[in-house]
C-alpha cells in the first residue's frame, strides 16, 4: 500500500511578523531610470543594529519600511520602538531578500567585522534579488574593495559616509555632510531614491571618490580622534578656571571617547593614509617642542645646541625634519598603501 503524507508548512513567528507587515505595505516600487529628489518609499534591510545602526534605522523608518538584524539578540526590543521589523540573525539576510524583498541592503557593522559579515551573505540569493548594497563605514577604500571583490555583478554598490552620528545628528540634519560614491550603479532611479532621503532631510550631499575621501578623512576625522585619545591619556578634566579653548578641547575628548576603541583602530588600520597622519602629528609635536627649547636657550644666554635638553631635537632640526617629511609625503603614502594592503591580506 502507498501512504500519502501531507506536509503543512507553518511559518515561524518572525516570518509571520514579516508577512503581516508586508500585507499592509504597497507593492515594491518601480524605479525610473533617473529621478529628482522625491519621497519614494523603499524597503530597507539593515545588517548591524548597534548604536549607529539604530540611529540610522530609526530615521529611515519614518518614511520607509525597515527590517533590522543583529548578532546581539538583546537589542531586538529596540526594533519595535523605532518602528522597524526585527529579523533574527541566523537567516536574516535570506528572509530580508525572499520574504521582505528589500530594495536596499545596508551593511552597518563595525569596520573590523565588515569583511567577515559580508563573506557570510547568501550570494546566490543576492545574485537573483539584485538589491542595492550600501556601506556606511567611516573609511571608504576598504569596504569598496571588499564589496567589489565579494558582491555578485548583479548587485549595485553605493559607498557612503554620513559625517554625523547619534550625538551630532540627534537634532536637525540640516547642513550635515553626507559623502557618497556610486561605485557600481545600474539602477540609477533606485540609488537616487535612497540618496534623496538624506537630501530631503537637509544633508549637504558630497559626491566624492572613496580614495579622495580617505585622504581627506585622515587629515580630519582621524586627526580629531587621535587628538581626543591623546587628551584622554592626559586625563583632561574641567577646572574652575577653564578657558573656552580648553572647554572645546575637553568636548573633543568627551565626544571621541563616546565611540569605541574599535572605531579608532578601524580608522587607523583600514585607511592607508592614517599612518602618515600619525607620523606627521608626532613630528609636528617634536618641532613645536624644539622651538620652545631653542627660545628658552636663547633667553638664558646659552648657545643653541643641535640637540635640546634630554636629547630633544632643536627647532632647526625640527624644521629640516618637517621639510623632509613634506618631500617624502607622496612616497610615504605609497609605502603606507603597500603596508596596508599587506596587513589586510595577512
Amino acid at each position: 500500500q502507498t501512504m500519502c503524507v501531507q506536509v503543512i508548512f507553518v511559518p515561524s513567528a518572525p516570518q509571520r511578523e514579516i508577512e503581516l507587515r508586508l500585507s499592509a505595505m504597497p507593492a515594491p516600487p518601480a524605479f525610473p531610470a533617473c529621478t529628482s529628489a522625491s519621497s519614494q518609499v523603499l524597503r530597507v534591510g539593515v545588517v548591524g543594529f548597534g548604536c549607529f545602526g539604530q540611529f540610522l534605522a530609526g530615521h529611515l523608518s519614518r518614511t520607509n519600511h525597515v527590517f533590522v538584524t543583529s548578532i546581539d539578540e538583546q537589542v531586538c526590543g529596540m526594533a519595535a520602538e523605532l518602528s522597524c521589523t526585527w529579523v533574527p540573525w541566523g537567516r536574516a539576510v535570506t528572509e530580508m531578500l525572499t520574504i521582505a524583498r528589500v530594495d536596499v541592503l545596508i551593511i552597518a557593522t563595525s569596520i573590523v567585522s565588515f569583511a567577515s559579515v559580508v563573506s557570510e551573505l547568501p550570494f546566490d540569493l543576492l545574485r537573483s534579488a539584485q538589491p542595492l548594497i550600501v556601506d556606511v563605514l567611516s573609511v571608504k577604500e576598504y569596504p569598496r574593495g571588499v564589496l567589489l571583490r565579494e558582491m555578485p555583478a548583479q548587485c549595485d554598490i553605493l559607498c557612503t559616509h554620513p559625517m554625523f552620528g547619534p550625538s551630532s545628528g540627534r537634532g536637525s540634519w540640516e547642513g550635515l555632510r553626507f559623502v557618497f560614491d556610486e561605485v557600481r550603479i545600474s539602477n540609477a532611479g533606485r540609488a537616487r531614491s535612497f540618496l534623496s532621503f538624506f537630501e530631503l532631510a537637509g544633508c549637504a550631499m558630497v559626491p566624492m571618490s572613496c580614495a579622495q575621501h580617505d585622504q581627506q578623512a585622515a587629515s580630519t576625522q582621524f586627526l580629531t580622534h587621535l587628538t581626543g585619545r591623546v587628551l584622554a591619556e592626559q586625563a583632561c578634566e574641567p577646572t574652575p578656571i577653564d578657558t573656552v579653548g580648553y572647554q572645546n578641547l575637553c568636548a573633543v575628548k568627551d565626544n571621541v571617547c563616546k565611540d569605541s576603541f574599535d572605531l579608532f583602530y578601524g580608522l587607523f588600520k583600514y585607511n592607508q593614509c592614517s599612518l602618515d597622519q600619525l607620523r606627521r602629528f608626532r613630528d609636528s609635536l617634536s618641532a613645536v617642542e624644539a622651538q620652545l627649547m631653542e627660545r628658552m636657550q636663547k633667553e638664558s644666554g646659552e648657545r643653541p645646541r643641535s640637540r635640546g635638553a634630554a636629547g630633544r631635537p632643536s627647532a632647526a632640526h625640527g624644521r629640516r625634519r618637517g621639510a623632509r617629511l613634506v618631500r617624502r609625503r607622496s612616497r610615504d603614502c605609497k609605502r603606507a598603501s603597500r603596508r596596508w594592503q599587506g596587513a589586510l591580506g595577512a
